[in-house]
């Protein structure tokens, strides 16, 4: 008897290797996955332009970044006491407009250079709902608690979100011919639009993706949502704080097919190094001074440079 809904993954070509370069971009579950590569050492670049929820914006970081695109500091404007830019995240927030732009410059010369040597770009879409400005209807990233009365909220089509996707994909490919696209749908649903326009938004994020990957052939898609919302459907996977994102038990759920899907047998023996040497480093010493700690510690750096030695370059400490 079988208890779940199995979701079968795609075969997954080139896999992730300990030499690659990876993007990541979108959503904030592209954060955490990200940041979980990151932890076993695989070489990826994390929303170096700052979180992306819709197609729009996530398309507009990428054609930015790659066009060679600069932030001016008149772009800006101030919300709660910073300066913000409606185009990108909150964190990308200075106490004057010319630090925000700064830091907008810089982040988008570093996607500039992540793109261009990304053997495989990770896009994770979140929602197809948007929020337009209501003086010249262009669609915004970020509102930045900004009077709700600028803005009204649109949930475009397809079409729509396929059109800047293409172009900015396009360009990516001009100027990266091998890179190989992967386009996932956020598992977490974005209930506050309310439970109908969720699922909505969700089948047309996945019909966008169906379009893109059929006119990529570099491009694939990977059913994480599907995964998440049918063979992970057991309230037991999810936090109890808002029954919406996974917890440490469903996310290790999905860490576990992901790695069966995307990253190289090859790499199998020294990730088990690197998860003994995370486990490892949160382990508490309660007598530091003691000779079981210092053994321990020796032991630590010991594989420390083991690994370091395997890689060919330092440790990166992500959490």
């Amino acid at each position: 008897m079988k208890l779940t809904t199995e979701i079968s993954f795609p075969d997954f070509h080139p896999m992730l290797n300990f030499s690659g370069h990876y993007d990541l971009a979108g959503s904030c579950f592209s954060e955490n996955i990200g940041r979980w590569l990151r932890g076993l050492q695989f070489k990826a670049e994390v929303n170096t332009t700052g979180i992306a929820y819709n197609p729009q914006s996530i398309a507009s970081h990428i054609l930015g970044a790659l066009s060679g695109k600069t932030v001016a500091p008149e772009e800006t404007e101030i919300s709660q006491g910073r300066y913000v830019h409606s185009d990108y995240h909150s964190r990308f927030s200075g106490t004057t407009a010319e630090k925000t732009a700064e830091m907008l410059n810089a982040a988008l010369i570093s996607r500039n250079k992540s793109l261009r040597a990304a053997d495989v770009v990770f896009i994770t879409f979140g929602t197809a709902v948007v929020f337009k400005r209501k003086k010249d209807g262009a669609v915004v990233n970020n509102c930045h608690k900004l009077p709700a009365d600028l803005f009204e909220q649109d949930m475009p089509d397809e079409a729509f979100f396929f059109d800047a996707m293409n172009a900015a994909l396009t360009e990516l490919r001009a100027v990266n011919p091998g890179v190989k696209i992967c386009f996932t749908v956020s598992p977490v649903r974005h209930l506050r639009h309310g439970a109908v326009t969720n699922a909505r938004s969700k089948a047309r994020l996945i019909r966008l993706c169906e379009m893109l990957c059929g006119a990529f052939d570099n491009a694939v898609y990977l059913p994480v949502y599907e995964y998440v919302i049918d063979e992970l459907r057991d309230y037991r996977f999810y936090r109890h704080d808002d029954m919406i994102h996974l917890n440490e038990a469903g996310m290790e759920m999905l860490r576990e097919r992901l790695l069966e899907t995307l990253i190289d047998p090859s790499c199998k023996s020294l990730l088990q190094k690197i998860t003994k040497l995370r486990r490892m480093n949160d382990h508490h010493l309660f007598y530091p001074d003691s000779q079981e700690s210092r053994d321990f510690i020796q032991q630590r750096n010991n594989l420390t440079l083991e690994i370091e030695t395997d890689l060919g370059r330092k440790i990166v400490n992500e959490s």
